[in-house]
């Protein structure tokens, strides 16, 4: 990338961009960057290792398939990346945004908006008190939310990859879920832990996820 722009410099490719006030368009002006160089294929390629470097954009996540054909989608991201896609062939700040923030105006207030994370956690710790605090968007329901942390929860545990055994949500320290700590993302923490619903959840979770397999 950088000899491709050593090139276009010193063959005075640049020069009316340059001499162009900003905003320039410094996206898409990489993009033809990018389109100048040359990859191992252009070709789609399913292999976890080995795969040859090719140009990606947005769309080949956004449209890749299993092998069944049933859409690969990520259960936070996929939808929101759609949206933001169809929202960026209307309006080409959104295009723009993640480059040049600084130059699509409003977009920035709209994007705070309308892509707000799914889920917030905010921790008051106060002498003698500590809780912590949920926020979800409108963009899934709590009870979806909650169901998708515990299953993450468990796992997460389970599997001890990135796992933190401080890193804890719950403060009841009598609840026997507690030295487990399974239940470390488990979002919807009770003022008592008996009408905590972690293990009903995880236990009808595991039950579908039996019956799939």
């Amino acid at each position: 990338m950088l000899a491709v722009l050593r090139g276009a410099i010193s063959s005075g490719q640049l020069d009316d961009f340059l001499d162009h006030p900003e905003p320039r368009q410094w996206v898409g002006f990489s993009k033809v960057l990018l389109n100048q160089l040359r990859f191992e294929t252009g070709d789609e390629d399913g292999r976890i290792l080995g795969t040859p470097f090719r140009l990606l954009d947005l769309s080949d996540w956004l449209d890749a398939t299993r092998a069944d054909g049933a859409p690969l989608d990520h259960p936070f991201l996929s939808d929101k990346a759609r949206a933001w896609r169809a929202r960026a062939q209307k309006d080409p700040g959104y295009e723009w945004l993640l480059g040049q923030p600084a130059w699509v105006g409003d977009v920035v207030t709209d994007a705070l908006f309308a892509f707000a994370p799914d889920l917030s956690f905010v921790r008051f710790s106060l002498p003698g008190l500590e809780r912590v605090v949920t926020t979800g968007s409108t963009s899934r329901t709590p009870a979806e939310l909650v169901r998708i942390l515990t299953v993450y929860s468990v796992v997460l545990r389970a599997s001890g990859a990135g796992f933190d055994p401080n890193n804890r949500l719950c403060h009841h320290q009598e609840c026997p879920e507690f030295a487990g700590n399974f239940c470390s993302t488990f979002p919807a923490i009770p003022e008592d832990f008996r009408d905590c619903q972690f293990t009903d959840i995880h236990r009808e979770a595991s039950r579908e996820v039996g019956m799939r397999a």
